[in-house]
């Protein structure tokens, strides 16, 4: 017998060792529609398991890994839902999805991941709509793709997933989304457990962002494939405390899912009460779980102490549990007991319960238990007082705890917008609440609206004056902290928000500042070509259809020429527009116009918007410039430079391919006819002037159209048809 491969990856090989051989075959044979059905000769299990999955494995071995990796992906899905918390999704799919006699069936398999395997392969879309159900579960505790929102709804809606108008939400949200291909919907009733009450669950499953691929061909050559990527918004709606929880990979999409259930289910009124957001924050505990006792207009809070912590260690299945009493100091247990609570400003807490007693005017003592679990969750919903309900959400929002998201409006997205362009520019994947400060925008106002999500306080920092250290600690109230230099000076309070961190959510800022370039673009779909690479689209706005892309990090070398090199490739869709952050750092960049958005705004009382008229007169003026008779131009800038040939143009980045352009440019001036090899690399560490370049840019787009070989031994020139007047800037 063959000896088995290496080929086969670790799904596979579980499957194959694992599942009864009918069930295998059954998942081989079972395909999506356009997947190339792989025909292997796996034998009858006739002869009895154990001879079956050893020539299994062989056959299945003899293929190639590109051939099996379609086959290991479908066994990573039935693997992954099979594992966790995915076998009660599965089982509540089937029993709202199968009939009578499918259910007996299903029920019937050997183990979770048999049922797994008969979902996927006798009914596929039931077995979506549980793996959908499942992530939402999992991202319950990832605040990246999941938000929850309550509805303040004036009369109690009950419904359940016959209720809902499937249809009608399906046509009002593939006209919210303008994904230009309709969405399909997937509803089921949720039973209750011992952690959530009746919900109903809808999966919402829509088109994403045209994209494209270059496809080798058997022949070698290359082909482009245009495809739209499948993307799901899956939503759960808990009647009983109007609660939606919503999950999907573009935050923008959670916004418009919720709003417009809410509005075609519900018969809410989102304009005039919208959505009640909230995240929560549990990162004040790494440091102390010691609470202050605000003052609170509604009652008198009389203590507040925290009598439960959890620490998710490792990984999500560990998890360390500390517990005291009302009158215990947790933080003293915790130093003494866990190596002075070095365990929590590690691993952080992802739980956290909260005992208050507070007094209410003119009654009694009363108490309140807060639960606070990861990025959503809060046992507040379940307060039936709307009194107790209020007083918790106002600590937690005093400590920190707690922010209401408030989506930002179109007119603050507007006067935002300088902002958001030099936020999405910025090459850290964090910013500092000074550096917000500085440009006149409170860091709590974009944390509010989703952007930015508090992550830490710097302890140390350099100050200018002679890069001391300097720690920096509490103030005298809680937004000022106190700094103090290692020879014990005390520098005075400070505004605690300079000193904060913030994450920036670059995928939900994204999506806004792609919004703002809507009036110049008709159905604006945007294609990534890069992570610092957006294609916007086409636009008449300059006279002629003209691409637009928006780019980031222009100021980095590295990115320069990578995209550089990108749009270069692209230059069949003819000269575009590059939007960009801040001061201009070049003229153009491959064939196309770089254009800062700063310059071309248009600034009211209320606003900055793109101004169409700034924008054509912008690329009027440019264009101008590089078609003024002048046949050569070199435009120098800190750490690039931008070659003009007639209407030919060249990006150039780093010092290697800058000096030579200057060296062939000054030899142009001169009138000479060439400049030897030797010359023309000389204090350089190349040999020639293509290893400035690499390879396919120097034979695509440099050698013959900007320098050209004068000889075999003579050296090099500009590509220059006629000799004419030639200007450095």
């Amino acid at each position: 017998m063959k000896k088995t491969s290496n080929n086969l990856g670790p799904s596979l090989l579980a499957l194959t060792q694992s599942v009864p051989p009918r069930i295998f075959l059954d998942v081989l044979d079972a395909v999506d529609e356009g997947e190339k059905r792989q025909l292997v000769a796996v034998p009858e299990p006739d002869e009895g398991e154990v001879v079956f999955r050893a020539r299994a494995l062989v056959q299945l071995g003899g293929l190639s890994r590109e051939a099996l990796l379609p086959i290991e992906n479908r066994c990573i899905r039935l693997r992954d839902l099979a594992d966790g918390k995915g076998p009660t999704s599965l089982e509540m799919v089937a029993a709202k999805r199968l009939s009578n006699s499918q259910k007996a069936v299903f029920d019937q398999q050997a183990d979770d991941l048999c049922k797994c395997c008969w979902m996927y392969v006798n009914d596929r879309r039931a077995f979506d709509d549980a793996e959908s159900f499942n992530d939402l579960r999992r991202y319950r505790e990832n605040g990246k793709m999941y938000n929850v929102c309550e509805v303040d709804l004036e009369t109690a809606v009950s419904i359940d997933a016959g209720t809902i108008p499937v249809e009608t939400l399906a046509e009002r949200i593939t006209e919210v989304l303008d994904t230009g291909v309709p969405c399909t919907i997937s509803t089921l009733d949720l039973p209750a457990t011992a952690t959530h009450p009746v919900s109903v669950l809808v999966v919402i499953r829509h088109g994403g962002r045209l994209s494209s691929v270059a496809a080798h061909q058997n022949d070698g050559a290359k082909r482009q494939i245009y495809f739209r990527p499948s993307h799901e918004a899956t939503l759960i709606y808990t009647p009983s405390t109007r609660v939606i929880e919503v999950c999907s990979q573009a935050h923008l999409v959670r916004q418009q899912v919720a709003d417009t259930f809410a509005t075609e289910v519900l018969g809410h009124n989102v304009s005039a009460k919208p959505l009640d957001w909230k995240s929560y924050d549990l990162t004040r505990f790494r440091k102390s779980f010691i609470l202050d006792l605000p003052e609170l207009g509604m009652a008198a809070i009389t203590a507040a102490r925290v009598i439960e912590a959890d620490s998710r260690l490792s990984n999500w299945r560990q998890k360390l549990s500390l517990k005291v009493t009302f009158d215990d100091d947790i933080e003293a247990v915790a130093k003494r007991y866990l190596n002075g609570g070095q365990v929590f400003r590690h691993a952080g807490v992802s739980k956290v319960s909260i005992a208050i007693r507070y007094n209410l005017p003119g009654g009694k003592t009363k108490s309140l238990n807060i639960t606070v679990t990861g990025w959503a969750g809060c046992n507040l919903r379940s307060v039936l007082d709307p009194v107790a309900q209020d007083i918790g959400y106002a600590l937690l929002e005093h400590w920190g705890m707690m922010a209401r998201l408030q989506p930002l409006s179109p007119d603050e997205q507007g006067h935002l917008m300088p902002l958001l362009i030099e936020l999405y520019d910025h090459s850290n994947d964090d910013v500092t609440g000074k550096w917000l400060l500085d440009r006149g925008v409170a860091p709590r106002r974009l944390v509010e609206a989703g952007l930015l999500r508090r992550r830490e306080r710097h302890d140390i920092i350099l100050i200018d004056d002679d890069d001391q250290e300097v720690e920096i600690g509490p103030g005298a109230k809680l937004a000022d902290v106190s700094l103090t230099t290692r020879h014990g000076e005390v520098l005075g309070p400070h505004d605690a928000t300079e000193f904060e961190v913030y994450a920036i959510e670059r995928e939900y800022l994204e999506e806004l500042v792609v919004r703002q370039f809507r009036p110049l673009i008709k159905g604006i779909r945007p294609d990534r070509l890069d992570q610092n690479l957006l294609f916007l689209g086409l636009t008449e706005c300059v006279g002629v259809r003209t691409p637009v892309y928006l780019a980031r990090r222009l100021d980095s070398l590295e990115v320069l020429e990578k995209l550089n090199g990108l749009l270069w490739k692209r230059s069949g869709l003819g000269a575009g527009l590059v939007f960009c952050s801040g001061e201009r750092v070049l003229s153009q960049i491959g064939s196309n116009i770089v254009m800062p958005v700063s310059e071309v705004l248009e600034n009211d009382e209320s606003a900055a918007r793109l101004s169409i008229p700034a924008i054509a007169n912008f690329h009027r003026t440019r264009r101008r410039a590089t078609v003024s008779g002048l046949a050569v131009v070199l435009e120098r800038y800190q750490h690039s430079a931008v070659l003009r040939i007639g209407e030919k143009a060249t990006t150039l980045v780093g010092r290697q391919q800058i000096t030579l352009i200057e060296r062939l440019v000054r030899a142009h001036e001169l009138d000479r006819p060439s400049v030897l090899t030797k010359e023309l690399v000389d204090g350089m560490s190349i040999s020639s002037p293509s290893q400035a370049f690499n390879r396919e840019r120097w034979t695509s787009e440099i050698v013959g159209a900007f320098i050209e070989k004068v000889g075999k031994r003579d050296g090099w020139r500009l590509a220059v048809p006629i000799p004419s007047a030639v200007t450095s800037v």
